[in-house]
């Protein structure tokens, strides 16, 4: 069958009104099959395409306009460039039933395809309809099956709504709110359904997709979110020359699945071995409310389920008779999003009656609820969701099923403390199943109320009694662990053990009836005794001591005068003693904010001996306007004032100071005797002007009066022009000032003259000036220059400051100057024009005629020089312009074979041009064209002359080295293919052929040589030629009929 591409007459329809229009007209396609029917619709057919927007069921209906014998076909998500067989279709006779109208119908459960001449029971015309989910494409094929004009209408039922838009759905997988839609797939899709001979791209807005300028372009995944559908986009269409067609928009939408719970388990009461009905919706009574919002189907199977195989579907869910089995239940939703769940079927023995006695219920207040239901696992089994359930407070109302008095809300029954109560149950456990009447019977206690302070306090090492406040008569139970089940002491009122860190305990009350009340913690706190730091004392005698102790903000301290007083002398911190005149003992306690007394400690206070001050201080200072503070603690730590407090070093002489220490150090006077003297300052004698040179000169340490030292810097650097400043430092203690001093380093200067130096007999020389052309002043010697007598005079130039080098001039006094050039006699033609220059080589100025060298005409010319000199020679050179010449080189070698020996390129051409090659050396490694250039000397009017070179490798030919034939016999061989000449030699280096076949007929070796047409290389190989030696008979045996 033929591959059927309808992509160019398809009709997009994406409104659920009827359409009316008249006969198909005929068409190119003769090749669209159903699949129930071995002849193809006629080519009188006309093609619709469908896009769902919502809804999960759809159907058509193809009515004629008279009796007139159409067909159709149809095809839910076909490639619509290779259709293949359809899905749905009629082919049947109208004429037979006198039913004209056909399509897909809600009522028609099993029938997909009515073939050719068939009636179409049990609805003629009619086949089943589709089952569809939002973004599904359908296209219907409408068939003029007789040749009449008469038309038809379209119409649409089902609840699908048809599609005006593009609309793509997703569902979300990993419920997250959100899925990526590939935009390259749907751009194909687009294409492929409605807007083949588009390109399409997409964009964020209206305006963007309209503008096209690739601002808020979209590629590649796309994402879009639940909460926002529909999500738009817009699909810009260009057509192939890129112009704007239409901005279309494309909705996108993320649907969640169905959220179903799990389905009970339906139960039918009989042998196990044996079949049972089942009413499968009764699974989702109670676990779906809306089941018409849902397409909800039954499969035998999970994959037929899964692939919605209609041969795996259960068609009568209301009575399906099965074994004990699992069946699997397709839902999906208005958005095409599925789940499947399973669904148990159980053929089983019935319940047997239960009858409990459930343990303690206990209540919080004396009224309260019960929910009956939570029992129905333990009257039955763990299936007890899938039974159904009754509850009364009378046998027989349970056994007999008289629902009046059932308990109407066994989820909330109420119960009251102190009474006993007995349940019944009526339990049906399935289809065919016999009620059974179970039983549970428990009492009510009231839970007992306890208080308790849950957080006590208790000093670190000492116990404490907890009281618990409840009722009278209870028990009360204490545990070292919220979960323990053994107390650790029973009562009210619990002393604990002697605690050192914190500690829970908890407690419970517990009810005549064994109620227990919520277990409480009780957290003991206990608190750390404090803790502090002292140090004894030293004082002189006579004095009181101050006693202090280091301890946490809040605490109490107290001092006694004994370790077991038990009144406090004083009550503070710090505690200041009365004067002591020996040492004396006190003992300190100290109290937390809690009350925690802490260890009582013993503080001494101890009478010392009078220290002398000591301290470290220079007897000796230079004269000068400083005044020097003397410290105010000595090296011994005591402290006090001096009198004077500062040393005046103005004032030459001996100066006595005393220190007075400060109270309470035990501490005696200190007297100090210092001398000032003059101060003395250093003497050197230094240069302090320098040449610039690379010499490092290093200052001396000992200043001329005797006075050492240090220099900063250390030496004088000459190789940097400009000033250095240096310090020198005298060492201590010997009253001597630092030294500062300074060296500038200049420059050297080079004087520079332009001077003439060659003059003629007599003439009047320059002026000798005695200021350089770099501005350098001096003299010259001899002061003036002296032409009156011919040779060579020497001039010395002396520049005036120190760091000035001599300018030596030279000057040579001639009877007659001839100028000299160094200037090219010959050019080529149209070559750069030459300005002639002014100044000779001997430096003799003058003028041209002509000034320039006129390149333009062939031919020569003379131009004169003309010194301004009296004693200067005029002369005259020829130019000469000529024609630009190509080098001629015959007979060099263009083509080589490989690794042949090259001719050396020549040097000079065959027209007397001589040059330089590059490459120098033609080289017949490298297989291929190369080229070569020679390149003329400068002295030459010649251009560069290339030669190409051509390296070719040798044929490669397959030749047999040895050929054995019979002696006396000829051998045509043929030599191998691809070759454009043979020659054949024998041994004695005569041709013996010319073509591809040579004849052999005797012994030898014999040499082929081919060629190739255009390849100058040939391939010469050699082929032995022996005779074979013939075989020898040393015995004949004959038998009967044999001679061997």
């Amino acid at each position: 069958m033929k591959s059927q591409n309808v992509f160019g007459d398809l009709n997009f329809i994406c409104s659920n009104q009827s359409i009316s229009t008249g006969a198909p007209i005929e068409t190119e396609y003769n090749d669209i099959y159903t699949s129930c029917h071995w002849q193809p619709l006629t080519t009188y057919i006309e093609f619709y395409q469908i896009i769902i927007e919502s809804g999960t069921t759809f159907t058509f209906t193809i009515t004629p306009n008279a009796q007139v014998d159409y067909d159709f076909a149809s095809w839910l998500n076909p490639d619509p460039s290779n259709l293949g067989y359809s899905d749905r279709s009629s082919q049947n006779n109208p004429f037979l039933t006198n039913v004209f109208s056909l399509g897909l119908s809600l009522t028609e459960l099993n029938q997909l395809c009515e073939g050719g001449n068939s009636t179409g029971y049990p609805e003629p015309g009619m086949v089943r309809y589709y089952e569809v989910q939002p973004g599904d494409m359908i296209i219907i094929a409408i068939d003029r099956y007789m040749d009449d004009d008469q038309g038809y209408t379209l119409s649409f039922g089902g609840n699908a709504e048809l599609s005006c838009t593009f609309t793509y759905s997703l569902c979300d997988g990993d419920g997250n709110g959100q899925e990526d839609f590939n935009l390259n797939d749907i751009a194909l899709d687009i294409q492929q359904t409605r807007y083949p001979e588009y390109n399409v791209s997409f964009y964020d807005t209206l305006t963007n997709a309209q503008n096209g300028t690739g601002i808020g372009l979209l590629t590649g995944n796309h994402t879009a979110y639940t909460a926002n559908n529909p999500n738009i986009i817009y699909a810009r269409l260009e057509n192939q020359s890129g112009g704007f067609i239409e901005a279309v928009d494309i909705k996108l939408n993320v649907n969640g699945f169905p959220e179903i719970d799990e389905f009970p388990t339906l139960f039918y009461c009989g042998d196990p071995n044996d079949l049972g009905f089942f009413n499968l919706t009764e699974a989702f009574e109670n676990i779906i409310n809306d089941p018409e919002n849902y397409s909800i189907k039954f499969y035998r199977s999970l994959q037929g389920a899964q692939n919605e195989n209609i041969n795996e579907e259960i068609l009568s869910p209301l009575s399906y008779l099965s074994e004990s089995a699992t069946v699997y239940v397709r839902i999906r939703n208005e958005f095409g999003c599925h789940v499947i769940k399973e669904l148990n079927l159980v053929v089983a023995d019935n319940l047997t009656p239960q009858n409990i006695q459930h343990p303690l219920i206990c209540l919080e207040e004396t009224n309260g609820n019960l929910n009956l239901e939570d029992f129905r696992e333990s009257l039955t089994d763990a299936n007890y969701n899938s039974y159904n359930f009754e509850y009364y407070l009378n046998q027989t109302d349970a056994q007999n099923g008289n629902t009046g008095n059932s308990i109407t809300s066994p989820e909330n029954f109420p119960i009251v403390a102190g009474t006993t109560y007995t349940i019944y149950v009526r339990i049906i456990m399935g289809t065919n199943c016999s009620p059974i009447v179970s039983s549970i019977s428990f009492t009510v206690g009231l839970i007992p109320t306890l208080t308790i302070d849950s957080s006590q306090n208790v000093c670190s090492g000492e116990s404490i009694t907890l009281t618990a406040q409840t009722q009278s008569g209870l028990t009360v139970n204490w545990y070292d662990s919220q979960n323990s089940t053994t107390p650790i002491f029973t009562g009210n009122n619990f002393s604990t053990s002697n605690l050192t860190e914190g500690t829970t305990y908890w407690v419970e009350a517990v009810s005549l009836e064994g109620c227990a009340s919520e277990r409480i913690s009780v957290e003991i706190i206990v608190n750390e005794l404090p803790t502090f730091t002292f140090e004894n004392v030293e004082i002189c005698i006579n004095t009181s001591a101050e006693l202090e102790v280091t301890t946490d903000a809040g605490n109490t301290v107290n001092w006694y005068d004994s370790l077991a007083g038990t009144t406090p002398i004083f009550t503070g911190n710090p505690f200041i003693t009365p004067n002591l005149t020996s040492g004396t003992s006190y003992w300190v306690e100290v109290l937390s904010a809690e009350g925690c007394p802490g260890e009582r400690q013993e503080i001494v206070v101890e009478i010392v001996e009078s220290i002398i001050p000591e301290f470290d201080l220079e007897e000796q200072y230079c004269v000068g306007n400083e005044l020097i503070d003397l410290p105010n603690l000595s090296e011994n730590n005591i402290s006090g004032t001096w009198s004077p407090s500062q040393i005046d070093t103005s004032i030459l002489g001996i100066q006595t100071f005393v220190f007075t220490p400060d109270p309470d150090q035990c501490a005696d006077e200190f007297t100090l005797e210092i001398e000032v003297t003059d101060s003395i300052e250093p003497i050197f004698d230094l240069e302090s002007e320098y040449c610039k040179s690379d010499e490092l000169i290093t200052l001396p340490t000992q200043s001329d009066n005797g006075i050492t030292g240090t220099w900063t810097p250390n030496q004088i650097d000459t190789s940097v022009a400009g000033i250095q400043n240096f310090m020198f430092t005298p060492d201590e203690n010997q009253c001597s000032e630092p030294f500062a001093f300074s060296v500038e380093i200049f420059e050297t200067l080079i004087p520079a003259f332009d001077l003439q130096q060659e003059y003629c007999l007599g003439v009047i020389p320059q002026a000798l000036e005695n200021v350089s052309d770099n501005g350098i002043p001096g003299t010259w010697f001899p002061a003036q220059i002296d032409t009156t007598t011919a040779g060579t005079q020497i001039y010395t130039f002396t520049p005036d400051g120190i760091c000035g080098e001599e300018f030596i001039l030279e000057i040579t006094i001639l009877d007659e100057i001839i100028p000299t050039f160094n200037i090219q006699t010959q050019y080529c033609l149209n070559s750069e024009e030459i300005i002639l220059p002014t100044t000779s080589d001997n430096n003799v100025s003058g003028t041209w005629f002509p000034a320039v060298i006129n390149t333009s005409n062939l031919g020569t010319t003379t131009y004169t020089f003309t010194p301004d000199l009296e004693c200067a020679q005029g002369i005259q050179i020829t130019i000469e312009i000529t024609e630009i010449i190509t080098p001629e080189f015959d007979d060099l070698i263009q083509n080589y074979c490989l690794n042949a020996t090259p001719e050396i390129l020549p040097t000079t051409s065959n027209n007397g041009i001589s040059g330089t090659w590059f490459p120098a050396q033609i080289n017949t490694n490298l297989q291929g064209t190369t080229t070569y250039i020679f390149t003329p000397n400068a002295e030459f009017c010649s251009e560069p002359f290339d030669l190409n070179v051509t390296v070719y490798p040798h044929p490669d030919m397959d030749l047999e080295e040895e050929l054995i034939i019979c002696e006396g016999d000829s051998f045509t061989y043929s030599a191998p293919d691809g070759f454009d000449s043979y020659e054949w030699k024998n041994q004695n280096n005569q041709i013996i052929s010319t073509t591809q076949e040579v004849t052999f007929t005797q012994e030898g070796i014999y040499t082929l040589t081919v060629q190739i047409n255009g390849v100058p290389c040939d391939l010469s190989r050699n082929i032995e030629v022996r005779f074979s030696t013939p075989p020898t008979i040393t015995e004949i045996k004959t038998t009967e009929n044999t001679i061997t």
